[in-house]
């Protein structure tokens, strides 16, 4: 006759006993980061850049603030949403770093592929070029998954 001990299994023994898979990771090798001098020339190079300086505007409509301005020669874009109390400073990006900072913002680790508004929001917070929405939508609805 034998009996049958320890039928179940507790969650300390299946922590044990369970394997461990490799966490999954887009390949980085393309994200190479910029410096300044780099950022500096390669807004110099682009005329839409310079032509959003040279307006000199600031925008102002239902309560929102846009203008933007040199700093220490990098091009800054100023978003003030006086409702909420918002006021960020953008870098203006040029058409090469773009798809750089899109690919990190949703191909990354921290990126989580959580949709476009997200991904726009995360962009925005620190960035900022013409036709941004429309930019980050495509590359959010055209992913496709290198892993």
């Amino acid at each position: 006759m034998s009996m049958m001990v320890g039928a179940a299994t507790t969650r300390a023994q299946a922590k044990r006993e369970a394997v461990t898979k490799p966490l999954r990771m887009p390949d980085i090798e393309g994200h190479v980061g910029v410096d300044r001098e780099q950022l500096i020339k390669l807004q110099q190079e682009d005329t839409r850049i310079l032509a959003l300086v040279d307006a000199g505007r600031t925008s102002r409509r239902g309560g929102k603030i846009v203008s933007f301005e040199k700093v220490r020669v990098i091009v800054y874009r100023r978003y003030q949403d006086l409702g909420r109390n918002v006021h960020v400073k953008q870098v203006v990006l040029s058409k090469p770093l773009r798809e750089y900072v899109m690919s990190v913002a949703h191909d990354s680790i921290t990126g989580a592929h959580l949709g476009i508004r997200r991904r726009k929001d995360k962009v925005l917070s620190n960035f900022y070029w013409p036709r941004v929405d429309g930019n980050v939508k495509k590359y959010c609805v055209t992913y496709v998954s290198g892993l």
